[in-house]
């Protein structure tokens, strides 16, 4: 049986040092007296988020390999509507290395407040949608920025 990633506190994983791989198999939320921040390091090792990031308690930021590393990063879903937002601060996804951004999730729910902003960004693709193609891709905010940095980006038909 997968259990959630539950934060507690502010959490940084930085394996770039030695290039790791990090992947959560299931969601992970923060412990509802937050909201914490995720900072997610890898160097050369993919980044894998399978389950949904906030889907029971909001985080405050997710950055991943926002300020190095130039692998992978596969995202399913942020937030579910239940609460409303899965992160809701601003944050940074990826950076002008990163090879690619897979977006395998329907909802992406952040930026809870006017003023923040969230950032994709890539050397390669941004693949938007599940691979199957067979749902509807949105990304909500509330008066908050999604932005799409110098990479191409693709939607899954």
């Amino acid at each position: 049986m997968l259990v959630d990633a539950e934060l507690t506190a502010d959490v940084v994983i930085d394996n770039s040092g030695v290039g790791g791989v990090i992947n959560f198999a299931s969601d992970v939320n923060g412990d509802g007296a937050g909201p914490w921040n995720l900072d997610l390091l890898s160097g050369t090792g993919t980044i894998t988020i399978s389950g949904t990031v906030g889907n029971t308690a909001a985080l405050n930021t997710l950055d991943i390999n926002a300020t190095g590393g130039n692998r992978q990063i596969i995202l399913n879903d942020i937030g579910d509507g239940n609460p409303a937002y899965g992160v809701v601060g601003s944050s940074n996804i990826g950076n002008a290395s990163t090879t690619s951004i897979e977006l395998r999730g329907t909802t992406y729910s952040m930026g809870a407040s006017a003023g923040e902003t969230t950032t994709f960004d890539a050397a390669g693709n941004i693949i938007i949608g599940d691979i199957a193609g067979a749902s509807t891709t949105t990304f909500t905010s509330n008066e908050a920025d999604f932005v799409f940095g110098s990479a191409v980006v693709t939607a899954q038909t």
